[in-house]
């Protein structure tokens, strides 16, 4: 999913910089047509300035003139005129002023233009910098991804072949235990065997007191030696235990400086080790959980009785944050603390079941050795027995040979072999003794290093717990006291619970931070560029004011000119020079009015930049906005996965699990998570599905429509779909629905998007084809809602069809249908083609370009004027043509 909203991501900013290429192009080619029209401009003001020259010295001449005639006729009557003249120069020397100001003006605009469009191709620029820094930033976080699940997929591997290896020693072990049980059984059996021949020797011996001391002195030595072996192991336990505290206290070394080397590193590389540790550290929990057996009610009414602090479920206020959050804490530590004593309790009975077993080994392997001295203390006698006399040992000798006529040398020969025999059994049962009592040690010393970090833990999380327990009485003292019984119904709802995945919820509360993370920052930089365009649409709207007041400034002194010039033709009837003076005037005069048309023209162009600019503003505000939208929707994605996650069980999948975990691992919510079934899901008839094919383009021009069918409805595609006159912004799916008076029909499922192609064709068996019409129902949902949303309908009708020519219907689909309130929702085009009806006469291109005509000049009268009608706007233009 994640790599899913990257490329979405990367394809809208994608699609930005093509949008913001193509209007600086835009742009550039505004800026060029700016500079052709100033280099006009310029043209005319040289032609302009020529023709005031032409004019000044013609007015001098004029003024001149004036005064010769003043002088010769000596008639004050001139002299206003003269004046009105020499005001009329300075007005043209002002109105030149003016034009070189706005030329000035003009350069300017040009200039801000061409630096607005610098600073867009370096928003550009910094846009596709970011966007490749964010390119590299999720690679590498991929890439640590994939190490990381690399790692937990090789410890996970350790961890199996770990567990197998404990299942081999096991099997093993208890093969050498059958094996050796086996052997003693054995050695048993020859004993008694060996034992008598001897019984009626050792009954005559008279002596009693020489036996009875050799078997108490071999005891006293063996008594000897097993405390011996017992020092001995002691020792060789204290000393392992050193080893491992030693090793213990390395590793956590190491660790320290580790993470001491590593400070300089940055917060990511931090978060993944610590990450990283944490997940070891869970897995070691696993193994531990593993090897010890699973808990029992016992042992949890054992854990909440046993610490002598009773749990009370108090009822403390909604309204007291704090309160919750000690509450929450509390019932975690417990949570802990019983996990921790099941886990303690679980490997003392372990260790008690392998001291019990050892113990067992130990007494029959001590007993073996008590009936081997005895055996060789019997073998003794009866050689020296041999020895003082002839007949009692030919007695023996036949008693033991039964009746074989053996000589005493190979007798006593047979004897030696059995006694190195035995003592060789002896070596190989010691050996195995010491082998089996260094496992225990060493199992023993990890079990005690283990029992002693449980216990520790437990006393914290037993002074915790005091503690939180003393916390929650200080601050609910208002609230009521439970029963011991439902403290004791509520560890045990707790006990039922399972454990979260601790690496499942690291990894998304990341991937959701930096979800986040990322939408603020995209909704930073919308707001920067917002507030840039916003300065850019300030400098442009001061910029039209101060044009608009220059051509309005320009505007009243061409009124007053006018009105001048208008008292100078009153005055100047008889003077045929003023009033070529005038008509050159107002043909300046004139010149100004185009200029000031022009620069009204640019005002305009100005004004529709700015809205293009506005538009592009609240189009990347939407884009934005959509972002976010989307952004929201995969934290809630996520946190649904979570919650899933909680309930479908966290447990690490083990080779063997146990009968308590099978019976764990159902959640109880799954019969919750089946979807609901949609009361609004149709199905197509069996007559419709059989008829219905993939077949080629050329196949189905050649056979449009089956044999006996009526008609053949295309969905091409669907258009700018629209909810409540807006765009939906929300990812979903979208379907279309028909339906006739018997039959009904739905498309598949497409992604909303602003075109969505179907091209799927439909076959109705229609029983009056003049009178019937199809229905089109457009729904959509979105991905996140299981509820279908109505976005409008269409009726479309095959009266006027020609038989054998498809018609290509482009129609509006129209929400709340039949309506006053109906308006526009998307746009859809469907093409209807029949075999068996309708006019035999092929139609001309005119009529068919006249039909369309007419149809979108119906619908747009009716999306006007008539609303209710604008659905059904088909089946109103068939019906017209029919009468």
């Amino acid at each position: 999913m994640a790599r899913v909203a990257v490329g979405d991501s990367l394809n809208a900013l994608k699609g930005q910089l093509s949008e913001k290429e193509f209007r600086i192009g835009e742009l550039e080619n505004r800026v060029r047509d700016l500079f052709n029209e100033a280099k006009e401009l310029d043209e005319k003001l040289r032609v302009a300035n020529r023709n005031a020259r032409v004019l000044e010295e013609e007015n001098s001449n004029y003024h001149i003139r004036l005064k010769s005639a003043g002088r010769e006729s000596d008639t004050p009557e001139r002299f206003p005129m003269q004046k009105e003249a020499m005001s009329l120069i300075h007005e043209n020397e002002e109105l030149r002023l003016a034009l070189a100001k706005a030329d000035e003006r003009v350069r300017e605009i040009s200039d801000r233009t061409r630096d607005s469009d610098h600073g867009v191709d370096r928003q550009i620029r910094d846009l596709q910098s970011e966007c490749e820094r964010m390119r590299r930033e999720r690679l590498r976080e991929v890439k640590e991804l994939e190490n990381t699940r690399y790692q937990c997929a090789e410890v996970q591997r350790r961890l199996d072949d770990e567990e197998e290896t404990l299942k081999a020693a096991k099997e093993l072990w208890e093969q050498e235990r059958e094996r050796y049980q086996q052997k003693i059984d054995e050695l048993l059996d020859f004993n008694r065997r060996a034992e008598r021949p001897y019984a009626a020797r050792a009954s005559k011996i008279k002596d009693g007191s020489v036996g009875e001391p050799l078997e108490h002195v071999l005891l006293k030595e063996e008594v000897a030696q097993l405390e011996e072996k017992l020092k001995a192991t002691q020792q060789k336990c204290w000393e392992k235990e050193k080893e491992w505290v030693r090793i213990e206290a390395e590793l956590r070394r190491g660790i320290s400086e580790a993470q001491s080397n590593g400070g300089s590193e940055s917060r990511n590389d931090k978060a993944l080790f610590q990450a990283m540790k944490e997940q070891v550290k869970a897995l070691q929990d696993e193994i531990q959980a593993l090897r010890g057996d699973r808990r029992s009610a016992r042992a949890a009414q054992s854990a909440t009785t046993g610490t002598g602090i009773p749990f009370r479920a108090e009822l403390l206020p909604h309204e007291n944050a704090a309160a919750k959050e000690w509450a929450a804490r509390c019932e975690s530590a417990e949570k802990l603390n019983d996990k921790l004593r099941d886990q303690a309790d679980a490997a003392k009975a372990k260790i008690l079941e392998l001291q019990s077993a050892v113990d067992e080994k130990a007494i029959a392997c001590r007993e073996a050795e008590v009936r081997l001295a005895a055996a060789q203390k019997q073998i003794a006698s009866a050689s020296r027995s041999g020895a003082t006399g002839r007949p009692a040992s030919v007695h023996s000798m036949s008693e033991r040979s039964y009746g074989s006529r053996m000589p005493g040398a190979s007798q006593s020969h047979e004897d030696g072999r059995v006694v190195a025999l035995l003592r060789q059994r002896i070596r190989d049962l010691e050996s195995e003794v010491k082998r089996l009592d260094s496992m225990h040690d060493q199992k023993e010393a990890i079990s005690n290093v283990r029992i002693k970090e449980y216990e520790s833990q437990i006393e914290e999380l037993l002074q915790e717990n005091a503690g939180l327990q003393d916390a929650r009485r200080a601050l609910g003292h208002g609230a009521s006291e439970e029963s011991a019984m439902d403290s004791l119904d509520g560890v045990l709802r707790l006990t039922k619970d399972k454990r979260e995945s601790v690496e499942e919820v690291m990894r998304l509360l990341e991937f959701a931070w930096d979800s986040d993370d990322e939408a603020k920052r995209h909704l930073r930089r919308a707001k920067y560029q917002g507030a840039a365009m916003a300065g850019h649409d300030a400098a442009k709207d001061d910029e039209i004011h101060r044009l608009q007041k220059y051509v309005s400034d320009l505007e009243a002194k061409l009124r007053d000119m006018e009105g001048k010039l208008h008292d100078v033709e009153k005055q100047a009837d008889n003077t045929e020079e003023l009033k070529d003076a005038v008509g050159d005037l107002r043909k300046q005069n004139r010149s100004l009015g185009g200029e000031n048309d022009r620069l009204r023209r640019k005002i305009e162009e100005l004004e529709r930049s700015k809205e293009d600019l506005a538009h592009q503003q609240s189009g990347r505000q939407n884009d934005a906005r959509r972002r976010a939208e989307e952004l929201q929707t995969e934290v809630d994605e996520l946190r649904r996965k979570l919650a899933s996650t909680r309930r479908t069980g966290s447990q690490p999948v083990s080779p063997r699990p146990s009968a308590n975990a099978s019976a764990s691992a159902v959640p109880p919510q799954a019969s919750a998570r089946s979807p609901r079934p949609n009361p609004r899901h149709r199905t197509p008839e069996a007559p419709a599905l059989s008829q219905l094919s993939i077949r080629s383009a050329d196949e189905q021009r050649r056979n449009a429509v089956p044999e006996g069918a009526h008609l053949a409805f295309t969905v091409v595609e669907l258009t700018d779909v629209l909810r409540n006159g807006r765009p939906i912004t929300e990812p979903g799916h979208v379907i279309i629905k028909l339906k006739s008076i018997k039959e009904k029909y739905k498309t598949s499922v497409k992604e909303l998007s602003s075109v969505i192609r179907f091209d799927e064709t439909f076959v109705f068996y229609l029983a009056q084809p003049d009178q019937d019409v199809i229905t089109l129902h457009v729904f959509y949902k979105s991905h996140g809602n299981s509820r279908e949303f109505h976005i409008g309908d269409a009726c479309f009708s095959m009266a006027t069809l020609h038989r054998g020519v498809a018609r290509q219907r482009i129609a509006p689909v129209v929400q709340s249908p039949g309506t006053k309130e109906g308006r526009r929702a998307a746009q859809v085009e469907v093409h209807l083609q029949t075999d068996d009806f309708g006019k035999t006469m092929e139609p001309s291109e005119d009529e068919v370009e006249e039909e369309t005509m007419r149809f979108n000049e119906l619908v747009h009268k009716f999306e006007s004027s008539a609303p209710e009608k604008l659905h059904a706007a088909d089946v109103y233009m068939a019906s017209s043509e029919l009468q």
